[in-house]
C-alpha cells in the first residue's frame, strides 16, 4: 500500500509541476535572443551604444540598465533604432552596463554585461569657461555651453561674518551665456558661483572678492530732446509722458503707454537724462492689451541705442545729418557724415518670447511682459547725457527698404522705460 501511495504522489506532483511550467511559459513566453555585435562609443558624460537588433519578431525593445550616482537607471530604445544614448555621468569612472532585449510579453533576454569609461562631463567642460566679473550693483557670470542643454547657475554672497549665504538662481541654454546678479551695495563682498546640469551634477565653485559699482535709476519723468528725424507725435490719449510715469502693466488690459501715430511720423526718439551717466542697463515694458497680444500689436520688438554727452548744435539745421540712413558717399568716394560719426553705438537689442518649457506659453508671456525686458549695455561705454533710440521693428508688420525690419508706418508703442547707471561720475 505504501509503495502504491508513493507512486501516486510522485505522478501527481509531476503533473502539477508540468502544468505550472506550461502556465509560466504561456504567461511570459520564451526568452528573446540577446544583443550581439554592439559597440559603445564614449561621449562627454556618457556613451552611445550601437548594436544590431536581433532578427526576431517577438523583440519589442532594447533596454540598458546602469548605475549613476548610486541609483539604478534604465533607458529603452525601440527595435526601429539601433542606438541608445546614456548621459548624466559627472565622473570618468568606469560604468557597468547591462543590455537586454525585451519581448512583447515583457520577458527579458539573458543579460549582456559591458563596461566603458565616459569622457569628461559637459558640466566640467563648461566650468572651464566660467568667468565672474564686477558689474553695476553686483556681478556678471559668463560661460560657454555648446551642448544645447539648459545650464543652471547658483550665486552665493558673503554676509557680515564672512559666511556665504543668500543663494540666487538663474539658468540659460545659450551658447554664450551671461547672467547678471544685482541688488548689492557698494561694499566689498565675496561671491561664489557654481553651475548645475539637468541631472543634478554640480561644477566646482568659482570665487570673486570685489566691490560692485554704484548704480541708480535715471531721473524721471524723461525730458524729450527733439532732433530732426525724431517722432514728435502721439495718438490721442497716449502721450509721451506715459513713457516715464512709473506705471507699467501688472495685469491684462491696461492702457498706460506712449503710442505714436501711423503715417511715417518717425521711428526715433531722443532723451535728455539731465546729467551725465555711465549707463549700465535699460528695462522696457510692452503694453499688454490682451493675453494673445502680449507679443503683438505695435509693441517694440527690436531697437538700437545710441548716446553722446553733448549735442552738436551746429548740426541742428542739417536735417540729413540726423536721419536714420547709412552714410552716403559723395562723388570722389568720401562719405557724408551723419550723427553716427559722433555718437556712441550702445548696441541692438531684441525682445523675445520666453521659453515656457512644459508650462503655459500664455502665462509665461504675460509674466515676462509684467516683469519687463532688461538689457545690459556695454560696461566699457563712455559716459553720456543724451540717449537716442531707433525702433527697428515691432511685433506686427514690417516694410521693405534699406532696413527690411523697419516698423510699418513708423508706428510703435512702449508702456514704460527705465534707464540705469552711475551718475556719480564727473559732470563737467
Amino acid at each position: 500500500m505504501k509503495r502504491t501511495y508513493y507512486i501516486l504522489m510522485t505522478i501527481t506532483l509531476g503533473l502539477l509541476l508540468s502544468l505550472y511550467a506550461c502556465e509560466e511559459q504561456d504567461a511570459g513566453g520564451p526568452k528573446p535572443p540577446t544583443i550581439e555585435d554592439f559597440v559603445i562609443t564614449p561621449i562627454n558624460g556618457g556613451g552611445i551604444i550601437s548594436y544590431s537588433v536581433p532578427n526576431d519578431e517577438d523583440v519589442m525593445y532594447i533596454m540598458a540598465e546602469y548605475i549613476r550616482d548610486g541609483k539604478q537607471y534604465s533607458d529603452r530604445s525601440s527595435v526601429y533604432k539601433n542606438t541608445i544614448t546614456i548621459e548624466g555621468f559627472a565622473t570618468t569612472d568606469k560604468v557597468n552596463l547591462t543590455l537586454y532585449t525585451v519581448s512583447r510579453s515583457g520577458v527579458k533576454s539573458d543579460p549582456v554585461h559591458k563596461e566603458f569609461t565616459p569622457l569628461k562631463a559637459p558640466i566640467h567642460l563648461i566650468r572651464e569657461t566660467l568667468k565672474i566679473v564686477t558689474d553695476f550693483a553686483g556681478v556678471s557670470v559668463f560661460w560657454t555651453n555648446t551642448t544645447g542643454k539648459e545650464i543652471g547657475v547658483t550665486l552665493l554672497s558673503s554676509d557680515d561674518q564672512g559666511n556665504l549665504t543668500d543663494p540666487k538662481y538663474d539658468y540659460s541654454w545659450l551658447v554664450d551665456a551671461k547672467i547678471t546678479f544685482r541688488g548689492y551695495p557698494v561694499e566689498e563682498k565675496t561671491f561664489a558661483v557654481f553651475l548645475t546640469d539637468e541631472w543634478g551634477n554640480a561644477s566646482d565653485t568659482a570665487y570673486l572678492t570685489t566691490t560692485p559699482y554704484f548704480e541708480t535709476e535715471s531721473k524721471k519723468p524723461f525730458v524729450k530732446y527733439n532732433l530732426p528725424g525724431d517722432t514728435n507725435v502721439a495718438l490721442g490719449g497716449w502721450p509721451f509722458s506715459r513713457l516715464s510715469d512709473g506705471i507699467h502693466h501688472t495685469s491684462v488690459g491696461g492702457g498706460n503707454a506712449w503710442l505714436t501715430t501711423t503715417g511715417k511720423a518717425g521711428h526715433m526718439f531722443t532723451l535728455d537724462l539731465q546729467e551725465r551717466m555711465q549707463l549700465s542697463r535699460i528695462t522696457m515694458w510692452p503694453r499688454v492689451r490682451t493675453e494673445s497680444e502680449a507679443f503683438g500689436s505695435v509693441n517694440v520688438e527690436k531697437f538700437e541705442i545710441w548716446g553722446t554727452d553733448q549735442i552738436n548744435t551746429d548740426k541742428i539745421g542739417d536735417v540729413d545729418y540726423w536721419q536714420d540712413i547709412p552714410p552716403v558717399p559723395e562723388e570722389g568716394g568720401t562719405q557724408v557724415a551723419n550723427f553716427r560719426d559722433e555718437w556712441q553705438y550702445l548696441g541692438e537689442y531684441t525682445i523675445t518670447q520666453p521659453d515656457a518649457g512644459e508650462g503655459s506659453q500664455v502665462e509665461a508671456n504675460l509674466q515676462a511682459c509684467f516683469n519687463g525686458f532688461s538689457f545690459d549695455l556695454p560696461i566699457d561705454a563712455k559716459p553720456i547725457r543724451y540717449v537716442r533710440f531707433i525702433i527697428r521693428s515691432v511685433f506686427r508688420g514690417v516694410e521693405p527698404g534699406i532696413y527690411p525690419t523697419r516698423p510699418l508706418d513708423d508706428y510703435f508703442m512702449i508702456s514704460e522705460l527705465s534707464i540705469f547707471g552711475d551718475n556719480t561720475i564727473p559732470q563737467n
